[in-house]
C-alpha cells in the first residue's frame, strides 16, 4: 500500500521514536557475598565471580567503594571474570560501568567485553571489546562510574552468545566494586493515522508494506532545498530507513 505524506505531517511520526535502556543482571555486582570476611585464595566460594590462578585475589573489607565489601586482583592471578546470562543482539549497545581503585602499584586497569567461541568451554574467550584505564588517583582512591561500552553488528560470530565481562590490572593490585552492565536499544513505531493521505507529488511517499519512503521527482520549476521543518523531517526519515 503506499501512501503520500507531507513532511510537516510526518513529523507526528517522529514522536514515537525513543531510545529504551536497562540494567542486566551481575551477580554479587559489589562482592558483598559470601560475607565471610577476607577470602584471597579460593574465587570458587565467590559468587558470580571468577579467575583462574587465584593465589591472592578475592574479596575484603578494606575501603569499598559501597556496602562492606571490594573485590581486588592481583596481575598474576589474571582475569575477574563473569559470563552473564544475557545473549547479544544485534543493533543492542552495551554499557559496562564500574569503580576502580590502586590498592598497590597498579597504574591501569583493563576492562573487557567477550564472549565464548564455545559455549561448553570456558577458555574459549574471544574479546568483542577492551579498554585501559589509568589509576590517576593516590592509593586506595576511587575512580568512580568507568565506562566501556560496544553496540552489536549483526555479521559478528558473538551474536546470540553469552556476554562477558572481566577485568584485569597491568601491575601490583587493583580494587573493583559496583559493577553495572547496561543495554539499551532504539526504538521507532510508526503510527498509521500519524499522516493524513495527500495526492502525488507533494512532499513525500510512505510505502506502509515496506516501511520505506521515497521522495518523489518533481519538476525543475517546484525543485528547490528544503529548509526548516522540511528538512528537519527529510533527515528523520533518512534516518529511520538506515
Amino acid at each position: 500500500m503506499i501512501r503520500y505524506i507531507s513532511f510537516i505531517q510526518c513529523l507526528l511520526v517522529f514522536s514515537s521514536i525513543s531510545f529504551s535502556a536497562e540494567y542486566i543482571s551481575v551477580v554479587n555486582p559489589g562482592f558483598e557475598e559470601p560475607n565471610e570476611g577476607k577470602i584471597s585464595d579460593d574465587f570458587s566460594r565467590i559468587p558470580g565471580w571468577s579467575q583462574y590462578y587465584t593465589t591472592d585475589s578475592g574479596v575484603e573489607v578494606s575501603n569499598p567503594s559501597a556496602g562492606m565489601y571490594r573485590g581486588f586482583g592481583q596481575s598474576s592471578d589474571g582475569m575477574i571474570y563473569q559470563l552473564l546470562d544475557e545473549k547479544i543482539l544485534a543493533g543492542t549497545k552495551y554499557t559496562l560501568i564500574f569503580d576502580g581503585a590502586n590498592t598497590y602499584e597498579a597504574s591501569v586497569i583493563t576492562a573487557e567485553f567477550y564472549y565464548l567461541s564455545d559455549p561448553e568451554d570456558p577458555s574459549s574467550k574471544v574479546v568483542i571489546t577492551s579498554k585501559d584505564f589509568e589509576l590517576t588517583q593516590p592509593l586506595d582512591v576511587w575512580i568512580h562510574d568507568l565506562v566501556l561500552e560496544f553496540t552489536a553488528d549483526a555479521d559478528q560470530a558473538y551474536i546470540n552468545q553469552k556476554l562477558g565481562i572481566q577485568f584485569i590490572c597491568n601491575s601490583g593490585w587493583f580494587g573493583i566494586d559496583e559493577v553495572r552492565v547496561e543495554k539499551s536499544t532504539k526504538e521507532a513505531e510508526v503510527k498509521e493515522p500519524a499522516c493524513e493521505e495527500e495526492e502525488k507529488g507533494k512532499d513525500g511517499v510512505i510505502d506502509t508494506d515496506t516501511g520505506k519512503t521515497e521522495i518523489p521527482e518533481h519538476s525543475s520549476e517546484e525543485k528547490e532545498e528544503p529548509k526548516g521543518l522540511k528538512k528537519l523531517a527529510l533527515l528523520l526519515l533518512q534516518w529511520l530507513n538506515e
